[in-house]
């Protein structure tokens, strides 16, 4: 739909993916048997001298700068790519983010709220919003002039707008006789529609994926067969970098707003 010209120029996309749960927050429980006898840390740390054995840098590791990129690398890179492959755009021109540390104040150095607004070249605007505290969903609008496709986990919506401009919000104050004029020689009822015509469908089509349709393998699954088997990846390497480039100057980004 995208490719065909279908949605207009597409010049904004909307993509948000929060969640709730602890195990989500990266709060990962440590296994009885953790300790410095069992985990090699210091190879895990990398430095010289290593750190003494902690248990929350190494199986919570992306809560620390120093060995993730929290919400920008969890979240933004997975729907970076997704939707430079859909616009066929490359590296984004200007990225702009901000980040704050709202609810985990668990000793973690990554914000657990991130926003961003990512440029490209063609003239598309991607915002993106991610949060470790709200309803687990994620949702990703693609917004064009002609119409709109909305994502979701199942499926996806084409959205339409009326052709039509809503004169009555226009022309609410005007005097009646001036009101009637206008209507009449645009053809149009006081609600903006063509006289005659029915109300536009703002549902266009909507796509379900069966009930007992499989999801597509996960990012691992995927990475394990391509060793397996010697064969290239769905996602390109140039495109894995430039959606990466994107995430990584939002976190470079939002780090430079967050308080000292």
């Amino acid at each position: 739909m995208v490719a065909t010209g279908r949605l207009g120029r597409v010049t904004l996309v909307r993509a948000a993916w929060d969640s709730v749960s602890s195990i989500a927050a990266w709060q990962t429980p440590f296994p009885p048997d953790a300790s410095p006898e069992t985990i090699d840390f210091a190879a895990f740390d990398g430095r010289t001298p290593a750190r003494a054995f902690d248990p929350y840098r190494f199986f919570r590791w992306r809560c620390y700068r120093e060995y993730g990129s929290g919400l920008a690398g969890a979240r933004f890179v997975p729907q970076l790519t997704a939707i430079q492959w859909l616009l066929g755009e490359g590296a984004p021109s200007s990225v702009t983010a901000t980040g704050a540390l709202l609810r985990w104040k668990d000793g973690r150095e990554v914000p657990d709220t991130l926003n961003a607004l990512v440029s490209y070249p063609k003239g598309t605007a991607v915002t993106l919003s991610a949060s470790l505290n709200g309803a687990p969903a994620r949702s990703l609008h693609v917004i064009g002039t002609n119409a709109t496709i909305a994502i979701d986990d199942r499926g996806l919506t084409l959205q339409g707008e009326g052709q039509t401009e809503p004169y009555a919000d226009a022309a609410e104050n005007w005097p009646k006789e001036y009101r009637d004029w206008f209507y009449m020689i645009h053809g149009m009822t006081q609600q903006g529609q063509v006289r005659g015509a029915p109300a536009p469908d703002r549902v266009l089509e909507r796509f379900e994926l069966p009930a007992d349709a499989s999801l597509p393998p996960t990012h691992l699954t995927e990475f394990i067969e391509c060793v397996r088997f010697r064969r290239q990846p769905k996602e390109s390497l140039e495109l894995a970098v430039q959606a990466a480039l994107g995430a990584v100057s939002a976190d470079t980004a939002a780090a430079s707003t967050e308080p000292r």
